[in-house]
Protein backbone atom coordinates (compact mmCIF):
# COMPACT_ATOMS: atom_id res chain seq x y z
CA UNK A 1 0.00 0.00 0.00
CA UNK A 2 1.63 2.96 -1.09
CA UNK A 3 2.59 5.68 1.19
CA UNK A 4 1.83 4.27 4.66
CA UNK A 5 3.61 1.59 6.90
CA UNK A 6 2.25 -1.77 7.46
CA UNK A 7 0.62 -0.55 11.05
CA UNK A 8 -1.26 2.12 9.44
CA UNK A 9 -2.08 -0.04 6.15
CA UNK A 10 -3.53 -2.87 9.17
CA UNK A 11 -5.61 0.08 10.60
CA UNK A 12 -7.03 1.70 7.49
CA UNK A 13 -8.42 -1.73 6.64
CA UNK A 14 -10.52 -1.95 9.49
CA UNK A 15 -12.58 1.14 8.08
CA UNK A 16 -13.45 -0.92 4.77
CA UNK A 17 -16.92 -1.80 6.76
CA UNK A 18 -17.31 1.93 7.28
CA UNK A 19 -16.51 2.96 4.13
CA UNK A 20 -18.63 0.34 2.74
CA UNK A 21 -21.93 1.47 4.89
CA UNK A 22 -21.35 5.33 3.45
CA UNK A 23 -20.90 4.29 0.16
CA UNK A 24 -23.77 2.78 0.02
CA UNK A 25 -26.56 4.61 2.31
CA UNK A 26 -28.68 3.81 4.76
CA UNK A 27 -31.01 2.29 2.30
CA UNK A 28 -28.82 -0.84 1.31
CA UNK A 29 -30.57 -3.78 2.68
CA UNK A 30 -27.62 -5.99 4.14
CA UNK A 31 -27.66 -9.32 5.69
CA UNK A 32 -24.78 -10.27 8.52
CA UNK A 33 -23.52 -14.31 7.41
CA UNK A 34 -20.97 -15.52 10.13
CA UNK A 35 -18.31 -13.30 9.47
CA UNK A 36 -19.01 -11.02 6.40
CA UNK A 37 -21.90 -8.47 5.79
CA UNK A 38 -23.63 -9.04 2.42
CA UNK A 39 -25.52 -6.57 0.95
CA UNK A 40 -28.30 -8.00 -1.65
CA UNK A 41 -28.63 -5.95 -5.21
CA UNK A 42 -24.74 -5.34 -5.41
CA UNK A 43 -23.32 -7.88 -7.75
CA UNK A 44 -22.36 -10.14 -4.54
CA UNK A 45 -20.58 -7.39 -2.69
CA UNK A 46 -19.21 -8.62 1.04
CA UNK A 47 -16.93 -7.22 3.26
CA UNK A 48 -15.14 -9.45 5.94
CA UNK A 49 -16.40 -7.90 9.53
CA UNK A 50 -13.28 -9.01 11.28
CA UNK A 51 -10.58 -8.01 9.04
CA UNK A 52 -12.09 -5.23 6.53
CA UNK A 53 -11.64 -8.13 3.26
CA UNK A 54 -13.66 -7.58 0.90
CA UNK A 55 -15.33 -8.82 -2.61
CA UNK A 56 -17.86 -8.33 -5.16
CA UNK A 57 -18.42 -11.57 -6.90
CA UNK A 58 -19.89 -9.76 -10.45
CA UNK A 59 -16.53 -7.89 -10.60
CA UNK A 60 -14.11 -10.53 -9.82
CA UNK A 61 -12.55 -7.29 -7.51
CA UNK A 62 -11.70 -7.52 -3.62
CA UNK A 63 -8.82 -6.65 -1.39
CA UNK A 64 -7.80 -5.70 1.70
CA UNK A 65 -7.20 -2.35 0.66
CA UNK A 66 -10.08 0.16 -0.64
CA UNK A 67 -7.11 3.13 -1.20
CA UNK A 68 -5.56 1.92 -3.94
CA UNK A 69 -8.85 0.30 -5.65
CA UNK A 70 -10.02 3.81 -5.20
CA UNK A 71 -6.99 5.02 -7.60
CA UNK A 72 -5.19 7.47 -4.98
Amino acid sequence: MTGLSAAEARRAQTWNLAIACEIIGIDGHYQDVGHDRRWSGLGGFSVDRRDGAFFCFAEGVGGRHTVPKLGF
